[in-house]
Parts: C-alpha cells; sequence; structure tokens
C-alpha cells in the first residue's frame, strides 16, 4: 500500500494562479507548497490543542484548590463556632428585677 494518497479539490481561479506565480517564483512545485502548508497547519493545530490542554488542566487544578480552600475556611469557621461555645461555660444569669415590694 502506498503511503500516498492523490487528492482532488475545487478552488477558486484567482487562488490558484496566484498560488502558482507564488511557487514559481520559490521554485518548487505546487504539490510542495501544499504538503508543506498542510504539516504547518497540523503541527500548529497540536500546539495549540496541548496549549488548550494545559489551560484546561491549570483552570480546574484552580478551581479544585478553591473549592477545597473555601471548604476550609467555612469547617474552620464552624469549628470556631463551636468552640467559642464550648468555653462559654458561665451559666446563664437570671434576671432579677429589683423594684419588687416584698
Amino acid at each position: 500500500m502506498s503511503q500516498h494518497k492523490l487528492i482532488n479539490f475545487n478552488a477558486p481561479r484567482y487562488l490558484l494562479k496566484n498560488f502558482d506565480n507564488l511557487a514559481q517564483h520559490k521554485s518548487i512545485s505546487r504539490t510542495s507548497m501544499l504538503v508543506t502548508l498542510m504539516e504547518r497547519y497540523v503541527r500548529e493545530e497540536v500546539d495549540q490543542m496541548n496549549k488548550d490542554n494545559q489551560l484546561n488542566t491549570i483552570l480546574c487544578e484552580m478551581d479544585e484548590r478553591n473549592r477545597g480552600s473555601l471548604g476550609r475556611r467555612i469547617r474552620d469557621s464552624v469549628k470556631k463556632a463551636i468552640q467559642r461555645e464550648r468555653e462559654d461555660t458561665t451559666p446563664p444569669s437570671m434576671m432579677w428585677d429589683t423594684n419588687d415590694a416584698w
């Protein structure tokens, strides 16, 4: 089986003419230029996908850290409130009305 495949597609005539003129000016074939452009496009897209994945990973990690941090802050706040309640062992004071005439 061949490592190459013939492709065929339509392109606007003006673009094909300009492309052919540039390829001729650079002394390379149309096929060589198209293959080079395709390779460059594939590499750039793969790089961009990797960067997007890295960015997505960083953002997900930040989200997890922030959620964990918020959870810890809430837990710490609740623990402190419970601890304050436990430390406050003073019995409630009774209300005395000093205006009572016995």
